[in-house]
């Protein structure tokens, strides 16, 4: 795993972007088997035949992995949104993004049967919450560090968080799909998959912050 750390010279925020490339998790034939229980999936597959579907189809080649990073000031990223979910006291923002980097993995999902592409599924979904996590952990450092507290974190949804979701992307998501061409030459981008990747947000706060909030919680 590397970490590129990029000036801001080229984007808005006030801090430098964090770029994890190729970061690296383990995601067992167990977590898969235990995922796909709490969700009623499992459907006849047990633990042996998933880390069968797992070796065989090798999905961690499937997949150009990418984190990143950056803080901001809060004021600039309320423009023209409502961050209700952040202490109204809150100055600094980290705006994250976890992207598995699809290199055929939905694809071969879409072309198994329903017991294999359900444990593909639940494979992407565990990589996804990992690289999440590892995501978090490197903030939570760098806040530590500067002797603060990180607060409760903001999944974005691209529907119900429209604005923050599309913001986010524009900064951050170096994978964005590829311009396309119809037969009108009208350039369209399509849409990534929202399955693939995940956005959120991330507030620091000073240690007597963190606890009102944890005690009001």
């Amino acid at each position: 795993m590397s970490i590129t750390k990029l000036t801001s010279s080229s984007l808005t925020g006030t801090g430098p972007l964090r770029i994890i490339r190729h970061p690296k998790v383990q995601v067992r034939a167990r977590e898969v088997f235990y995922q796909l229980k709490r969700t009623a999936q499992l459907n006849g597959l047990n633990e042996d035949l998933i880390e069968e579907i797992l070796l065989e189809r090798a999905p961690a080649s499937l997949i150009d992995p990418v984190c990143l990073y950056q803080n901001c000031k809060a004021l600039e990223l309320a423009s023209g949104e409502r961050l209700s979910w952040c202490p109204e006291s809150t100055a600094t923002l980290t705006l994250a993004m976890a992207n598995l980097g699809d290199a055929g993995l939905n694809k071969m999902i879409a072309q198994e049967d329903a017991g294999r592409s359900r444990a593909l599924q639940a494979w992407a979904e565990i990589c996804l919450q990992k690289f999440f996590d590892l995501t978090n952990n490197l903030v939570s450092q760098e806040a530590a560090k500067e002797s603060w507290e990180v607060g409760y974190f903001k999944t974005l949804n691209p529907v119900v968080d429209q604005g923050l979701w599309e913001l986010l992307s524009e900064r951050l998501d170096d994978r964005r799909p590829e311009i396309e061409t119809p037969e009108n030459d009208s350039p369209v981008r399509t849409e990534a998959s929202t399955a693939t990747r995940r956005f959120w947000i991330v507030p620091w706060l000073t240690k007597k912050e963190k606890k009102r909030l944890v005690v009001s919680a």
